[in-house]
């Protein structure tokens, strides 16, 4: 990064391309920088206590994401159907065994 020009993450923003129709956001350049993206971080240099970036290595790190493949995203799955509730007859049941429970130990 000797002779690049040299952005903070607010200003390297502004030079990405925008997603759905809006920018990205700072965190998401300082999570490439700490956690990476499928194992590709972004080179930084730190400058105080500001993390400033080049485009160079803004387009390699993306060159490098690219090249390693689209990200594979979990699914969060929901159950086919969803859970049953006790039935009135289940519910009275289990109010006797609580109370039975409890008079067997002295709390009624």
């Amino acid at each position: 990064m000797d002779t690049q020009t040299l952005l903070t993450f607010a200003e390297a923003t502004k030079t990405l391309p925008r997603v759905n129709g809006k920018r990205i956001h700072v965190s998401t350049l300082y999570r490439w920088y700490s956690t990476g993206v499928k194992g590709v971080k972004l080179r930084c240099a730190g400058c105080g206590r500001r993390l400033l970036v080049s485009r160079e290595a803004l387009q390699e790190f993306m060159v490098a994401v690219a090249a390693v493949g689209p990200v594979r995203r979990v699914r969060r799955t929901t159950p086919s159907t969803p859970p049953k509730g006790r039935t009135p007859q289940q519910r009275e049941r289990d109010i006797e065994k609580a109370e039975a429970y409890l008079k067997s130990q002295g709390a009624m």
